[in-house]
């Protein structure tokens, strides 16, 4: 048992963030955070920068999914920002790091679901509808889910309310993913039904619904794999913090924990980039070219 390594008082990020960078045993910890927030940080703004100047990426459908490398590169940034400067940037700095980094968090869950609605809408509910996806309703619908998310994460650390907070954000996430199969499912039945109908042969029927279940199923899982232990973890924290706070492997397992997730910010745009024939194409054509002039 280290009591020095560890202060009960602070909360879970605060211990993972700040603690262990004092501590040389950790610095394995700072390592990874440094290696995954840089190539997050730079991965994201890739993307950003792709769908911003490509035109035929230009399309109503991808602004959720530049939301969500945005969500991301936050996320990044934060994380990378904490481990560099630790507490010097002083209470009011670490209180404004931590909002903005749940808030990300938190808006990135949501932009899950606005993906995996907006597609509800466009394959099953209104298929017939071209501006049921409009980009001014898909712009108001990233503006909501910033605005919520900020609104709901600074007002719960400037009322210093951490143990509520400790409890919503993971119910939040898991309440979110839950929905997210759903839609998913919801999707996928009714692309193969719909095929069942129309093609005469099974081996064409499962064609697209098997390409939308690989891609369905690659999102969810990563998503749970890397958030999961995390969000139990925070409530499980609240209910025996003060029990096992002060063992020497809760920093150790807070730091995988945190980790994990934030490797989801770099999973996350090779997941979705790989899965959008035109990023794919475009990024193909771009190490090609790469490759030729290494060669020259």
């Amino acid at each position: 048992m280290n009591d020095s390594a560890v202060n009960c008082d602070y909360t879970l990020k605060d211990i993972l963030l700040f603690t262990f960078k004092t501590e040389e045993r950790y610095l394995y910890c700072v390592v990874i955070t440094y290696v995954l927030s840089i190539l997050s940080l730079l991965l994201n703004i890739y993307m950003v920068y792709t769908f911003a100047t490509e035109q035929t990426l230009h399309k109503r459908h991808y602004l959720f999914t530049v939301s969500l490398a945005i969500t991301d590169a936050i996320f990044a940034l934060t994380s990378l920002v904490s481990v560099s400067v630790g507490q010097s940037v002083g209470q009011t700095g670490t209180l404004i790091l931590s909002v903005v980094r749940t808030s990300s968090v938190m808006a990135s869950f949501q932009t899950l679901e606005g993906i995996a609605v907006e597609r509800l809408f466009v394959i099953v509910l209104y298929p017939l509808d071209k501006n049921i996806n409009s980009p001014k309703r898909i712009l108001s619908g990233i503006a909501v889910i910033w605005g919520v998310s900020a609104v709901v994460a600074g007002c719960l650390h400037f009322i210093n309310e951490f143990d509520i907070l400790s409890v919503i954000v993971p119910i939040w996430n898991l309440t979110i993913l839950i929905v997210v199969t759903i839609t998913y499912a919801v999707i996928y039945r009714a692309i193969f039904k719909h095929e069942k109908k129309i093609s005469a042969h099974r081996s064409q029927e499962l064609q697209l619904s098997k390409k939308l279940l690989k891609t369905f199923s690659i999102i969810i899982c990563t998503c749970t794999v890397c958030w999961l232990p995390a969000d139990i973890l925070s409530i499980v924290d609240l209910i025996l913090k003060d029990d096992y706070c002060t063992y020497d492997y809760f920093v150790d397992v807070h730091a995988m924990e945190y980790n994990l997730a934030l490797a989801y910010s770099f999973i996350n745009p090779l997941v979705y980039g790989l899965g959008i024939l035109e990023l794919r194409t475009l990024n193909k054509k771009r190490m090609e070219s790469m490759c030729s002039g290494c060669r020259q």
